[in-house]
Order: structure tokens, then C-alpha cells, then sequence
């Protein structure tokens, strides 16, 4: 209504113009001034409601939070009663979590398992290593038998014989040597991969483990006011947006 009173100051004009005139007020006089008038309303109309847009339909958007477990299973404690406030992080209630621990116990045995079976390749590591070290003190003590005994029969005191058993007893070390380096190689192996990886993949395993238990207890994300709770000791717990243990009113 102001708009259309706002921007007919053209048709006043134009009236009383033709007042003084004497003239008559017919359309055909007061086409131009109509004309500046709807021009100059439907300008102002477009201005004012395109930066201040309103509606007769809009809604005030009502925001609330549904509380859904991770987890199923029966409900050994409910926190919360309906109008309670709560804050941030505050328990709300516990679900059964004795297949949840027993995990938890398990995936801990294993890296006990684990550790133990770290230390023996530890120990088989040093075995390994003392056993190569070993041969080759070995190897070389046979070496310089071999080296004497061709050097006697060089010189005509010695035999042949000797010769050939130093040469054989130098060849078996020789065996032993590798066999000692491959068993040497398998225990770092174990040392530094698979021990490892075992350990890696069981740390995740606990990892998982206290994840699922932790879901056995269901704590608010945010503070507010608690509705609607649909919950009792005994109950399942839903892990059904559509079916919310409860509804906070945030702040």
C-alpha cells in the first residue's frame, strides 16, 4: 500500500494540472501520468522485494539431534530420564558388552603371544649369529690345516692323504657355513618382518576391540535437553535412525 501511495505523485500532478486548467480528467488525459505511475510501482515493488524477500508460508526450523547406538545388544543402564539436560560427552546409557571385552581380552592375549615369540627370534637371531661366527672361526682354523698339509707334501713329509681329508673337512665347513648364513637369514627375516607385521596386525585387531566396546557406551555429542526416551533396562538398543533411543533438544 505505501508503494502504490509512494510513486502516485505523477497522477497528482498531472490532476492538478488539469484543475487549474479547467480541463476534464479523462483517461485519455491522464494516460501518461497512469502510465509513470504503474512503471515507477511495479519499480519499486521489484526493488523492495528482492532485498527484503517475505512469505506467508515459511517455517522456523526446529532442530534436534537422534541418538542411535553402534552397537546392539540388551541395555544394562540407562543415565538419563526425559527433561534431563545433559552435556557434551555426558553418558547416556550402556549396552551388554561381554562379547565386546572377551574381544578385547583375546586380541591382548595375542600380543602377549606376540612378544613372547619376539624375544625366542631374538634369541634364535643371536644363536644364528654365534653359530656363523663359529663356522667361520672354524673355516679359517681349516683353511691354515689345508695350507700346512699341501706345504708338507710339497716338501716331501707329508702325505696325500692328509691333503685330501683337509680338503674334505674344508668343504663340509664350507656346507655348514651356508647352512649357518640361511638359518641366520630366516631369523632376521622373523626379527624384521614378520614379528612385525604379526604385531601390526594384532595391534589392530586391539584396536578394533577397544573401539566396539567403547560403542557399548553411548554418550551425548551434544548439550541439551533429553525427549522422548524410549529406553528401559533390558530393552535392545536400535541402531535404527528412524527408531532414535531418544531425542536431545540442543541449546
Amino acid at each position: 500500500m505505501f508503494e502504490l501511495l509512494f510513486t502516485s505523485f505523477p497522477v497528482w500532478i498531472r490532476y492538478f494540472q488539469l484543475r487549474r486548467r479547467g480541463e476534464a480528467m479523462t483517461v485519455w488525459n491522464m494516460k501518461t501520468a497512469t502510465f509513470l505511475w504503474a512503471v515507477m510501482a511495479f519499480a519499486v515493488f521489484i526493488i523492495v522485494f528482492y532485498f527484503h524477500p517475505k512469505t506467508y508460508a515459511g517455517l522456523v526450523p526446529f532442530r534436534t539431534v537422534s541418538v542411535v547406538a553402534q552397537t546392539g545388544g540388551p541395555v544394562t543402564e540407562v543415565a538419563v530420564i526425559n527433561g534431563q539436560r545433559v552435556e557434551a560427552g555426558e553418558l547416556l546409557f550402556r549396552i551388554e558388552d561381554s562379547a565386546q571385552r572377551a574381544a578385547l581380552a583375546e586380541a591382548e592375549a595375542q600380543l602377549a603371544v606376540i612378544d613372547a615369540e619376539a624375544a625366542k627370534a631374538e634369541d634364535n637371531l643371536m644363536v644364528a649369529e654365534a653359530g656363523v661366527a663359529e663356522v667361520e672361526a672354524l673355516i679359517v682354523s681349516l683353511e691354515n690345516d689345508l695350507s700346512d698339509a699341501q706345504e708338507l707334501v710339497e716338501r716331501g713329509v707329508g702325505t696325500t692323504n692328509t691333503v685330501i681329508d683337509a680338503t674334505a673337512a674344508l668343504d663340509s665347513a664350507r656346507a655348514d657355513l651356508d647352512a649357518a648364513r640361511s638359518q641366520l637369514d630366516l631369523a632376521m627375516v622373523d626379527v624384521q618382518q614378520s614379528i612385525p607385521a604379526e604385531r601390526q596386525a594384532v595391534e589392530a585387531a586391539i584396536e578394533r576391540a577397544e573401539t566396539a566396546l567403547a560403542f557399548t557406551e553411548v554418550r551425548s555429542l551434544v548439550g541439551g535437553t533429553i525427549t522422548q526416551l524410549a529406553l528401559s533396562v533390558g530393552s535392545p538398543a536400535t541402531t535404527l535412525v528412524v527408531r532414535p533411543s531418544m531425542i536431545i533438544i540442543p541449546d
